[in-house]
């Protein structure tokens, strides 16, 4: 009689706690799909990094050119102004006038040259600045794009701990 009613108590607790294969199942395959997700964002995550690796050291490249740029701008500008606020004249060089006539015919096409040199390089300097400031733009839309799918991922791995913990909360019911 007491086994009978001993039973009769315990049956409820042992029905209550199992789970439908079904219902097992279902979980089951969300966990799985759950997974699945999150290693294809892992491997996103693992190319974004390699993404950033790459800008980073194109970045450093262009900063390196650019710098050297600036560096013969200066140049020439510094060369420009020489030859600009040098004039020479037979007074103060002692000149006769043809040495005069012809240093000031070598020192204007000399000048031209370097203006041509100088109007070049600033405009591979601005394209250069323009380059490095999309790469900047991409960078900056790369940390926000990583940043949002890093709290994903999080969120996505926070579901897949509760999902297994209720699953393993689900499996230990059903068990005897």
């Amino acid at each position: 009689m007491k086994s009978k009613l001993l039973l009769l108590i315990t049956l409820p607790f042992i029905f209550s706690a199992c789970v439908s294969l079904g219902k097992f199942d279902e979980m089951q395959s969300q966990r799985d799909a759950l997974q699945v997700s999150l290693d294809s964002l892992k491997n996103v995550v693992a190319e974004m990094d390699a993404r950033i690796s790459q800008l980073t050291s194109d970045t450093a490249s262009l900063h390196a050119q650019l710098s050297d740029k600036s560096r013969q701008l200066a140049e020439l500008e510094l060369t420009l102004d020489t030859l600009t606020a040098d004039p020479c004249t037979p007074k103060r060089t002692g000149y006769s006038q043809a040495n005069y006539e012809q240093s000031k015919s070598k020192n204007s096409a000399e000048l031209k040259r370097l203006l041509n040199n100088l109007e070049a390089l600033q405009k591979d300097v601005a394209a250069r600045e323009q380059k490095l400031s999309d790469f900047q733009d991409a960078l900056a839309l790369r940390d926000s794009s990583l940043a949002e799918m890093q709290k994903d991922l999080v969120g996505r791995e926070q579901r897949v701990v509760d999902f297994n913990d209720a699953w393993r909360r689900g499996i230990r019911r059903s068990m005897p």
